[in-house]
């Protein structure tokens, strides 16, 4: 039997929650999982830094992912450079910042860029759930603007 990278990351993670350290230092953890374990150690992060109060760091490329564990991002450019700091809402709102560091951003965040280009303001969301209760209430309140509906 072998295990699989989720699993090889779960049973990393399990090993040295063992001890209940203060900070965890975690690189690239949700890469070669697959999205259901990804699920599941976004949980299990979020736990652990909840009930125990560990500090979690982690570097990641995946974007996607940081607005789900994050309160506070730091943008590092090629040579180490702290670029950016904040919110999750508040650096994955800068998409060309996030474009000159050769970042990817969130596909929310960019969802909202084009959005903001075409004349509609609304605030980033960077969940789906988020997203979907602010698109819903901007339809919403157009319509009553409108008178239609």
């Amino acid at each position: 039997h072998y295990l699989s990278g989720g699993e090889r990351t779960k049973v990393g993670l399990a090993d040295a929650l063992v001890t209940k350290p203060e900070l965890h230092i975690l690189d690239e953890p949700f890469e070669h999982i697959d999205p259901a374990c990804r699920t599941e150690l976004i949980k299990l992060l979020n736990t652990v830094n909840r009930e125990n109060g560990t500090a979690i760091i982690l570097s990641t490329h995946n974007m996607n992912t940081v607005p789900l564990i994050a309160d506070t991002v730091y943008l590092i450019a090629e040579g180490g450079a702290i670029t950016e700091k904040g919110t999750p809402k508040e650096v994955f709102s800068e998409v060309e910042t996030l474009s000159k560091c050769h970042i990817e951003p969130p596909v929310l965040g960019e969802l909202f860029a084009e959005l903001r280009k075409q004349g509609v303001e609304l605030d980033v969301s960077l969940t789906v759930d988020e997203a979907a209760c602010t698109i819903a209430n901007a339809m919403v309140l157009s319509k009553n603007k409108t008178g239609h509906g």
